[in-house]
């Protein structure tokens, strides 16, 4: 590779380590990612900038890895703050994240604290429907319940694709492309039926809410959801799941919380079309899971349109006409979402 090229590639790429790369473009040489610089001939210029680059990546790919995973464990001390508001004992922290741990740790004691910083920001929203992602190598559904700075749609494309459609400058971009379940949520020797229940306990939760006037979800059931014994990522998981649904059914009645510890949503008060139309998705959802069919929620959402075609949100919401020229059918709209959100649950079973 050419001194100019790997010159281009640090100035649009590694932007963050950019100190680093001018002293081996001026001959000499990185040690590990903090810029402790040796002299080298001029002869050696390009061997110095290849191995530049090359400890630059590894140092912002670290970074990257540690903040992510400083992030996942986040979610688990989530569900423990949750257990303990509850009065439920709080759980052992699984062998998993002494790996996490560990790289965080490296992370932090190799490269420089503004580096891990910056990593550990959150990222800018890139999705506003499942149907974004789809096509761009970004993952098969958007969740809304990611941390991501919101924005409006950006003039970015993949494949000539809008990230996050269009109109362009305009509201709004707010969540983020997903690829795979909540790191630990493996299947393996997880009986399905134990997934389904704690699903249903979570859905009933805030159905439960809802019939009592709207707020926080019914501590008595949240209880029962958290004591299913499956692991504790299958619940972060599964409760994420149970938000993002009430998003696509509720719209922004349905307010997300802004504490990251406990994240238990505000429910408004339901009844009528409102309460028909969360069992007919729970009935999908739940039945989907349980018969490893994705397609187990188109059924139940068309047949609760096909007769309540009126309904709508008090503040309307993503799937429900707003302004976006895509949204036609709020039927269409909602079988889309919670079925890319069904078959993220159910890969690899």
């Amino acid at each position: 590779m050419s001194l100019a090229i790997l010159e281009k590639l640090v100035s649009r790429k590694l932007g963050r380590c950019a100190k680093c790369m001018r002293a081996a473009r001026n001959g000499t040489l990185i040690a590990g990612g903090s810029c402790v610089i040796t002299a080298i001939s001029g002869s050696s210029k390009l061997l110095a900038l290849n191995m530049a680059v090359a400890a630059t990546f590894m140092c912002l790919t670290i970074a990257h890895s540690a903040a992510y995973h400083w992030r996942e464990r986040q979610k688990v001390k989530r569900l423990n703050h949750q257990r303990l508001t509850l009065g439920l004992a709080v759980g052992i922290p699984r062998r998993l994240f002494i790996a996490r741990a560990a790289m965080a740790l490296g992370g932090a004691l190799t490269f420089t604290g503004r580096v891990l910083a910056d990593a550990a920001s959150p990222p800018k929203c890139e999705c506003y429907f499942s149907a974004d992602c789809s096509g761009t190598s970004r993952g098969v559904r958007c969740d809304y319940t990611a941390k991501c700075d919101q924005r409006n749609k950006p003039d970015e494309k993949i494949g000539g694709k809008l990230i996050c459609g269009s109109p362009i400058n305009q509201p709004k971009c707010d969540g983020m492309c997903k690829a795979t379940r909540t790191q630990g949520a493996n299947w393996g020797a997880v009986d399905v039926r134990l997934v389904g229940k704690a699903f249903d306990l979570y859905l009933q939760a805030y159905r439960a809410a809802g019939l009592t006037g709207g707020g926080p979800p019914s501590p008595a059931l949240l209880r029962m959801a958290l004591s299913i014994p499956i692991p504790d990522a299958w619940h972060v998981e599964l409760q994420d799941a149970t938000h993002n649904v009430f998003d696509v059914l509720l719209g922004w009645d349905f307010m997300l919380s802004l504490d990251t510890r406990v994240c238990f949503a505000e429910m408004p008060a339901v009844n009528g079309s409102a309460l028909h139309l969360i069992d007919a998705a729970r009935l999908g959802l739940v039945n989907g899971l349980l018969q490893n069919n994705s397609a187990a929620v188109v059924a139940p959402i068309q047949s609760f349109w096909a007769g309540s075609e009126t309904y709508q949100p008090l503040h309307l919401g993503r799937c429900y006409p707003h302004g976006h020229p895509e949204i036609t059918d709020v039927s269409v709209c909602q079988v889309i979402e919670l079925q890319t959100l069904l078959q993220l649950l159910l890969a690899g079973r």
